[in-house]
């Protein structure tokens, strides 16, 4: 590029001076056109007139001057019409080669400056993704945090009920024991009072007055009943045991329990027993 730059200083140059010259040679030309001739001097001749004589001959008209003709131009140098050629395909190249260049540059600062805003927008969409990260995972935490207190405050409200609840059951459990006891103790008392004796009595002569004696049952029959009876006094089973009669009589005894229900009620509810043994002696 810079050798390209030369020679054309240097044609610049060379055309000044070829202009120059033939500026030069024109103004030399008009200056010789212009200049005079100078006369010749005559020689002095001494003589004399002779009035007779013929006149003189006229003097003989000077020459004019001779125009010089201008300096001839010297001709221009004879340019290299295969080098200019060369020249210009070379300055072509150059200008090509400028250009490519030109726009490679352009190219690459293109490519850097979108190459910038790629980067730029994968960090702020990397910064955003790890701020949305950093979100969740707090999130995640606050409500793994919640969870973590719901599930300590509901344990201890389970632990609170189960303790109340077992307090509630030993009180239950205690206040059945001192209902059972005390039933019990009532109980003992009254099964060796008058009412448990009087219970037992109703229901036998119940079973007595029902009782239809069989021809082989002698006299002074005696048997051990066992009864088996549900609330209301509805017996639902039979047992006679220890009897002193033959089969007949204690199918005999056996239907006239069943014939018996339902029972009398005690007169204090505390004498129900499902479980009651009896003693059928209807002779005695």
């Amino acid at each position: 590029m810079t050798d390209r730059k030369t020679d054309r200083v240097v044609s610049i140059s060379l055309s000044i001076v070829i202009h120059v010259a033939i500026l030069a040679a024109l103004v030399w030309g008009w200056f010789r056109y212009r200049q005079e001739t100078p006369t010749p001097q005559s020689l002095a001749i001494e003589g004399t007139v002779v009035r007779s004589a013929p006149p003189p001959a006229p003097e003989p008209t000077p020459p004019k001057p001779v125009e010089q003709p201008p300096p001839p131009v010297p001709p221009p140098p004879q340019v290299d019409q295969e080098a200019e050629r060369k020249k210009a395909e070379e300055q072509k190249a150059v200008e090509a080669a400028a250009e490519q260049q030109r726009q490679a540059e352009k190219a690459a600062v293109e490519k850097a400056a979108a190459d910038k805003a790629a980067a730029d927008k994968a960090a702020a969409e990397k910064a955003a993704a790890e701020r949305a990260e950093a979100e969740r995972r707090a999130e995640e935490t606050r409500k793994a945090e919640a969870a973590r207190q719901k599930a300590e405050a509901e344990k201890k409200a389970q632990e609170l009920a189960q303790q109340k609840k077992v307090q509630e059951e030993r009180a239950q459990r205690e206040a059945d024991l001192q209902k059972q006891l005390a039933a019990e103790e009532h109980l003992n008392a009254l099964q060796s009072s008058p009412a448990k004796a009087e219970y037992l009595s109703l229901i036998t002569a119940r079973i007595n007055h029902a009782w239809i004696r069989p021809p082989s049952a002698r006299q002074g029959v005696k048997c051990s009943v066992h009864i088996t009876q549900v609330p209301g006094g509805v017996i639902t089973h039979v047992t006679v045991t220890g009897c002193n009669g033959d089969e007949s009589v204690r199918q005999s005894v056996e239907t006239a329990a069943y014939r018996a229900s339902p029972l009398p009620a005690p007169s204090d509810p505390a004498l129900f027993d499902p479980n009651i043994d009896v003693t059928f002696a209807p002779d005695e």
